[in-house]
């Protein structure tokens, strides 16, 4: 008899495929790399040839750049008895236009170019910030060539009541400070440069990333009411648009200062705080920062058309805001001082030595930028456009202020006004508003074709109401 074996290949055959799978896969994978490395290359070999052409074109710009600047210095007789003039060495490409360094030749100096700066900026159509330092034969430039978009609108950035936004730089990122580790602000402009919008941004940053509890705003605007549509902020504890109400304003800030200075005078001596600061760090009942703003500072001068009383009156506010800047940032009272046309005699010296944070918008004159800055950096600026410093003008650099409208910071301000202050959208629309203002008195009360009740919790003054709404219907404004 025979012994039969059956043998199956089945398994086998599964193996065998299960392999050549496998094996496929492996190839797949292979390929699949080999591919991505050829890719890679690809776009690597992409990338320098972007470079390549990026930097024959920056050469290109650069070396037409610095032609045209070597030809202006010569028509402006920039240059010494050897024929030389400044180097300059533009050191990179900016989103902006270029980053440059200025070196010195023999009997020249960057006084004389400073003087020249309209003519550089016009004729190299560019905006030209210079930077120089003591003991150093060279500048640190930025060449501005491409124009910041003007359009640009006002966003506030995210801010701590501690902290203040002073505009935008060129790269069109926000500069914040931190106002502990500053005294006084100081800002100045000529008419229509910007100074008025800047100053509402940043109170505008305030007000919409701060409670009222945090941060109390004291405006005084005696000389135009430009800040009137902050007047019924829930923000702002106090708005004085004639000189005895800044006056009275004043002594309730004396009297809060003293109040702080008694309480931080216990917990310096217990060793627990010094400033505002550390006893917020430490303590449930916070102090809030107090930001006193002065509209047109020149107007609380003094001068010969004054009488007694106001001169008196005058002497006072000056002497009580000399006091403030000296002694109340450690209680968290920080004053801002904003003026237009300035002269060498017109800031007192210890107001203008104690304010750490100076900006300026156009300057009209050398004297002007002087006064602030201390060199005319801010003649010739760009509407909108400020040169600051944050070490009492030692130091500068510049900024920029986006685009805000007043029908902008109207719809802004609307939902941290007072409800008895906040427009009422179905009563008054575009049908049946007519843009004819009357002044009324704060106690004056009729109805049907008159006007309502105005009362106002900060002072009695007179406001202004809307007239001619249809069917007999009047809201606060």
């Amino acid at each position: 008899m025979f012994n039969i074996k059956i043998v199956d290949d089945k398994p086998k055959e599964k193996l065998e495929i299960k392999e050549r799978i496998k094996q496929n896969r492996i190839n797949s994978m292979q390929n699949n790399k080999i591919k991505q490395k050829i890719n890679q290359n690809k776009e690597n070999n992409l990338h320098k040839k972007e470079e390549i052409l990026q930097k024959k074109q920056f050469n290109k710009d650069k070396t037409e750049f610095e032609q045209k600047f070597y030809r202006l210095m010569l028509e402006l007789g920039l240059y010494n008895k050897f024929n030389r003039t400044y180097w300059l060495n533009i050191r990179d490409k900016t989103e902006y236009g270029f980053y440059a360094q200025l070196y010195l030749s023999d009997g020249l100096n960057f006084t004389e170019l400073r003087q020249k700066i309209g003519n550089i900026q016009e004729s190299l159509c560019c905006i030209w910030i210079m930077r120089t330092r003591q003991f150093q034969n060279y500048a640190d430039v930025e060449i501005i060539i491409e124009p910041v978009d003007e359009e640009i609108p006002f966003e506030p950035p995210k801010i701590k009541p501690w902290q203040m936004c002073i505009g935008l730089s060129f790269s069109l990122n926000p500069i914040v400070i931190d106002i502990n580790d500053y005294c006084m602000f100081l800002l100045a402009g000529a008419t229509g440069s910007g100074k008025t919008r800047l100053v509402y941004q940043i109170l505008l940053s305030w007000i919409m990333n701060c409670t009222p509890q945090e941060i109390e705003i004291y405006l005084g605007d005696v000389a135009k009411n430009e800040y009137i549509n902050f007047q019924h902020v829930k923000h702002v504890k106090y708005y004085a648009f004639e000189l005895e109400m800044l006056d009275k304003m004043i002594s309730m800030l004396e009297k809060e200062f003293e109040r702080r200075k008694k309480l931080l005078s216990i917990t310096r001596e217990k060793g627990i705080a010094t400033n505002i600061k550390e006893y917020n760090s430490v303590s449930k009942n916070k102090l809030s920062y107090i930001i006193i703003l002065n509209d047109e500072f020149s107007v609380l001068l003094p001068d010969k058309t004054d009488n007694k009383d106001e001169k008196e009156t005058k002497q006072r506010i000056i002497d009580s805001l000399k006091k403030l800047s000296k002694t109340g940032r450690n209680f968290g009272m920080f004053t801002f001082e904003a003026l237009q046309k300035t002269v060498k005699d017109e800031i007192p010296s210890v107001i203008k030595s104690m304010s750490a944070v100076r900006m300026s918008f156009r300057a009209n004159d050398s004297i002007s930028s002087e006064v602030i800055m201390g060199d005319n950096s801010a003649v010739g600026l760009a509407d909108r456009y400020a040169v600051y410093s944050t070490n009492g003008g030692e130091k500068k650099d510049y900024l920029f202020s986006p685009n805000l409208t007043t029908e902008m910071l109207n719809e802004m301000l609307e939902p941290y006004l007072e409800d008895k202050f906040k427009v009422k959208k179905s009563v008054v629309s575009k049908h049946n508003f007519d843009p004819n203002i009357v002044e009324i008195d704060a106690k004056l009360k009729e109805y049907k074709g008159g006007f309502e009740n105005i009362n106002t919790p900060k002072q009695e003054t007179k406001l202004v109401a809307l007239k001619g709404l249809k069917g007999g219907e009047f809201v606060d404004y």
